[in-house]
């Protein structure tokens, strides 16, 4: 088995810290990651285990054997869990929409959608206030001054409102944009600018345990002989950044691995969280948390060409799985994870459909994640069943009145259920689709 080695310096930054600056994903609309919550394994006994400061460690390969199944995982069952596709209009938008992001961005405890695009070479946005009930208000202008149509959301200030995290329009500094009560967003003045270059991903999340959000960022430099490496960037009670820990991956030219897509859950039982980065077409690795930054990084071996990554406990033993898409191969590999965080890849599924963006949530009702998929040339929704031990069975097909680039699953009418929130943008639209048991 050939294993692929990172040698990781774990370094605390004291005082004021800097980071990095999420950039516009290239033709990919979920390159950055909004707010979270939260078999066996082959290594290379040539290099010892890291100390717990993560000063050095090797990233080894998993692997198992077979490949995709035939048959498709995906052919619509029976079920009658998705209602009928719900328009929300977008015709009116002064700008061409490019991503679509949810968030509570005027603190009512009622999720809203921020739509942003381009017009005339300029950033521009909208937030449509949710009314509680799977519908929205018109657009609104919220004002936000970017150079990035990507924003990455989550609650970063003290108050009850989500926030924007988005490329600066010098390229090299972190734009902070909070919201007011009226939804509009402006610069947040307490944060100073914070200097970052070459970053491919950020999520917002409580990696301190302490209560408040936190932000990560994995960069890559000066390709194709610059370094990767991951930030956090700690923070002070809502109020702004601490210094943070800082995790470098090495050159990219020695490693192989070139990380380009963030996510983080809970791998291995503790109360920190943890994270995976997708290198897209190449492999999947992960780092546990540890105080002040990440350790132990594995690269998990997949055995497709990665195209997304999700993060959801399948099999209800309160430790999170891996589903990895790939959208070159229309197929999906869920990684098993054993309650320590070694994971084992299981046998690729086939797709009918090629998955351009995915969610994880539980859209029946019954406790148990299921998975939901869009193509980026199929005017649909398709929906996965989860079965509680990790696996993805028949679902249901639901139409879209075009493909969508985006989906998201949320509770948008206040029932307890997740729905979902689907960017039909080539028909002016965000098609909003409403599940119930």
């Amino acid at each position: 088995m050939l294993s692929r080695r990172f040698r990781v310096a774990a370094l605390v930054l004291g005082g004021s810290g800097c980071t990095l600056v999420p950039g516009d994903p290239d033709a990919d609309p979920d390159a950055s990651t909004g707010t979270t919550d939260s078999g066996s394994s082959a290594s290379d006994p040539g290099e010892p285990p890291p100390e717990p400061n993560g000063t050095t460690t090797g990233l080894s390969t998993t692997s198992t054997e077979g490949g995709a199944t035939d048959e498709p995982v995906d052919e619509p069952g029976d079920a009658t869990v998705l209602g009928e596709a719900l328009t929300v209009d977008l015709a009116g938008l002064p700008f061409e929409p490019l991503s679509l992001e949810i968030g509570d961005f005027d603190g009512d405890g009622v999720l809203d959608l921020l739509i942003t695009g381009t017009a005339d070479g300029a950033v521009r946005s909208a937030t449509l206030l949710g009314h509680g009930d799977g519908t929205f208000a018109a657009p609104l202008d919220n004002g936000m001054v970017a150079c990035s149509a990507y924003p990455v959301v989550g609650r970063l200030s003290d108050d009850v409102r989500d926030d924007v995290l988005i490329a600066g329009c010098n390229g090299e500094y972190l734009a902070t944009l909070v919201a007011n009560p009226d939804a509009t967003l402006v610069p947040w003045a307490p944060w100073p600018q914070v200097y970052g270059s070459g970053a491919r991903s950020a999520i917002v999340g409580d990696f301190e345990g302490d209560g408040d959000n936190d932000v990560v960022m994995v960069a890559v430099q000066a390709l194709p002989d610059g370094d990767a490496w991951i930030s956090l960037f700690e923070s002070n009670g809502g109020t702004g950044f601490w210094g943070g820990g800082g995790l470098g991956l090495g050159p990219i030219a020695q490693s192989g691995f070139e990380p380009n897509r963030l996510v983080a859950g809970h791998f291995d039982g503790d109360d920190v969280l943890d994270v995976a980065l997708t290198d897209q077409g190449h492999d999947i690795a992960r780092w546990f948390g540890v105080p002040g930054g990440f350790a132990f990084g594995l690269e998990l071996g997949v055995e497709l060409d990665p195209w997304s990554t999700l993060v959801g406990d399948l099999d209800g033993d309160g430790v999170d799985e891996l589903v990895v898409t790939s959208y070159l191969e229309s197929s999906l590999q869920v990684l098993a994870n054993d309650g320590s965080g070694e994971f084992t890849p299981t046998g690729p599924l086939a797709l009918a459909h090629a998955p351009y963006d995915a969610a994880l949530a539980d859209l029946d009702g019954d406790g148990l994640v299921d998975l939901v998929t869009v193509d980026d040339s199929e005017a649909a929704v398709r929906w996965l069943s989860g079965d509680g031990s990790g696996g993805l069975g028949p679902g249901q097909l639901r139409a879209l009145p075009s493909p969508a680039i985006r989906v998201h699953a949320a509770d948008l009418d206040g029932d307890g259920h997740a729905d979902l929130a689907a960017a039909t943008f080539a028909a002016d639209s965000v098609s909003v689709i409403l599940s119930g048991p």
